[in-house]
């Protein structure tokens, strides 16, 4: 016996509730003939009449009830399915699933968020904020679909791909009143001589940082040793900067209050100024859903506009 088709049991359904050929037809969308041969095809398929035909309307046979009670369930779980996919491809509903870096998350998610929850109100969005430390673990497990983080962990790893962002600008930061300010002229030595309250930065992260001062460095010994305090709060470590002799790495905007405030102030160093190399990250080879395409789409708009620095 051959797979039944769906169509052929909506049409047995649509006729066992009209009980005439007729109406059934019209149900469906289909012409009366059209209708005739599709129960006579599923008949032949059984070997046996599915409907008893009589001048006023037509009943299902014993058999017949057998058949449409099966029928009628799988029928219906077709058609959920069949819904739920168009859902799923209309971005109607469902859950996205994504990661972003400490600082993403604190210069651009706001704006992303933002967007895409009006752009589709009835998707559900799930976002991870992760060290840099965890970046390809998380990525690399399937559980969210994309990341948009540092590129610098990734670049030599053909198992994903990368969409770079622009190039973002930040600033060392300490206190007011911090030592540092007394003096004519600051250099990166300076500023690493004292306590660091970063986020969890990679070698390959200080290498982009410190640019043309990376020679004089060990960048593992940097991303190891040279921080006082790690922690994935920005907030919290603006504050802690802000009372103690620490050293943190912001952005402007990200600090915006509290320069503006007075309690915390830009280093004015003769260096290079650091810099993020962020991009969106995805496994190679995985195909993105409807709602990750949407989500990336709605990543590039908002990066191209938020201020770079």
């Amino acid at each position: 016996m051959s797979p039944i088709d769906l169509r052929h049991m909506r049409h047995a359904l649509a006729l066992a509730e009209e009980r005439n050929f007729g109406r059934a037809a019209e149900r469906v969308g289909i012409s009366q003939p059209t209708l005739s041969r599709s129960i006579q095809a599923l008949e032949e398929e059984f070997g046996a009449l599915l409907f008893d035909r009589f001048p006023r309307e037509v009943v299902p046979t014993e058999v017949g009830r057998v058949f449409l009670h099966r029928a009628g369930p799988i029928v219906a779980d077709a058609d959920d399915l069949e819904r739920e996919m168009a859902a799923q491809l209309g971005l109607e509903s469902g859950v996205l699933r994504v990661a972003v870096g400490p600082y993403v998350a604190a210069v651009l998610l706001g704006a992303i968020l933002g967007r895409f929850s009006d752009r589709h109100p009835a998707l559900r969005i799930e976002v991870a904020e992760v060290p840099g430390a965890r970046m390809r673990e998380v990525i690399g497990s399937g559980s969210v679909e994309l990341l948009v983080g540092e590129q610098a962990l990734f670049r030599d790893d053909n198992e994903f791909l990368l969409e770079p962002l622009r190039p973002r600008f930040g600033e060392y930061v300490c206190r007011a009143g911090h030592p540092l300010l007394n003096r004519d002229s600051i250099s990166v030595h300076d500023i690493m001589s004292y306590p660091l309250a970063t986020t969890d930065i990679s070698p390959e992260a200080w290498v982009r940082i410190l640019g043309e001062e990376a020679g004089e460095f060990d960048p593992v010994v940097l991303a190891d040793r040279a921080w006082k305090v790690r922690c994935q709060s920005l907030v919290a470590i603006a504050e802690l900067v802000a009372s103690s002799d620490a050293i943190g790495l912001f952005s402007r905007a990200m600090i915006r209050r509290e320069l503006k405030e007075g309690t915390l102030t830009v280093i004015p160093f003769e260096g290079t100024k650091p810099s993020a190399d962020w991009g969106i990250i995805r496994r190679r080879g995985r195909t993105l859903s409807p709602a990750a395409e949407a989500f990336v789409e709605v990543v590039r708009e908002s990066d191209s506009e938020v201020a770079v620095d």
